[in-house]
């Protein structure tokens, strides 16, 4: 059996998904194999995908089931010891699984390693993810629950500990934030501190779909909330009020939506009144193009 096995769930993914193989294929890395699940494409995903003639692919298609289904099923098609979770649009530098499956060799106890990551925008901009996130390591629950700081496409992780919690709950877009809090609440994490993953920001990302991404970590965060002391509940409540932030962002920045921009900002001052948040919202009355044009700025001064 191999050691790892890679998860690539594919909807509509002609433009990305032949990059991405290959990328796994150039691992210096080879002990793994890759299931590719198709998710009821109607564009060329499978005649592309069945080019590929590497005996380590298995390639499977179904009818529309959504992210989270998709994602349970490679796991339980999957022989490996442990899961690389890859996004179709994402690609792997060649030395990703050799640098994080050394990690879990010298430690057992890991649930899940993540590594830096390049974040790499249309204009064909790179930064590293680490501009925006604060990395951690070992029992890292509350840090995690704070501030989400993993790029799913970095993550590895062992499959009996994603058996072990049910698999990935049924979310469109928020799935692997939930299992991931859940493993962090019982597992120490690693990561590499090593950019071994490109993610690829564009018009079809998933997570452009801000209210339903809303909803779904609303719901996330009520559960911990519930469950939790008063520390936890307090920590839930300021990441609400970061998440809307964040959102708003989204929205101006990747959009250019200066109506839903003002609208998610706006609801994070319910949740925690910080001066940036204020900044931002009068930031979002400049004219469209005078906003882009200081983002490309910022993006130029942090990119590679």
């Amino acid at each position: 059996m191999p050691k790892v096995s890679v998860n690539i769930p594919c909807y509509n993914g002609e433009k990305f998904i032949a990059k991405t193989i290959q990328s796994v294929l150039n691992q210096t890395f080879s002990d793994f194999e890759i299931v590719i699940i198709n998710d009821g494409s109607s564009d060329r995903t499978e005649e592309i995908v069945r080019k590929f003639t590497d005996p380590r692919i298995k390639y499977f298609s179904q009818v529309n089931h959504g992210l989270a289904y998709t994602r349970n099923r490679a796991v339980s098609l999957s022989s490996g010891e442990f899961i690389g979770l890859l996004d179709q649009d994402d690609a792997w530098l060649p030395q990703k699984l050799e640098r994080q499956i050394e990690l879990f060799d010298r430690n057992p106890t890991l649930g899940l390693v993540y590594s830096e990551s390049y974040l790499v925008y249309p204009e064909g901009m790179k930064v590293l993810a680490s501009r925006f996130f604060n990395y951690r390591r070992g029992y890292v629950f509350k840090e995690m629950l704070s501030d989400y700081f993993i790029v799913v496409s970095t993550a590895i992780v062992r499959k009996s500990v994603v058996d072990e919690f049910g698999g990935f709950p049924n979310y469109r877009i928020a799935e692997e934030f939930a299992l991931f809090l859940k493993i962090a609440e019982k597992y120490p994490i690693d990561f590499v501190h090593e950019p071994l993953v490109e993610y690829l920001y564009h018009e079809a990302n998933t997570s452009r779909h801000l209210e339903v991404n809303l909803r779904e970590v609303e719901e996330i965060y009520g559960y911990w909330s519930e469950k939790g002391d008063d520390e936890i509940r307090n920590i839930c409540k300021i990441s609400l009020g970061k998440h809307h932030y964040g959102l708003g962002r989204r929205a101006l920045f990747h959009l250019n939506d200066k109506t839903q921009a003002k609208h998610y900002i706006k609801g994070s001052f319910q949740y925690q009144r910080k001066f940036k948040y204020f900044a931002f919202w009068v930031f979002c009355f400049f004219p469209i193009w005078l906003i882009q044009g200081v983002r490309k700025f910022l993006l130029s001064m942090s990119s590679k």
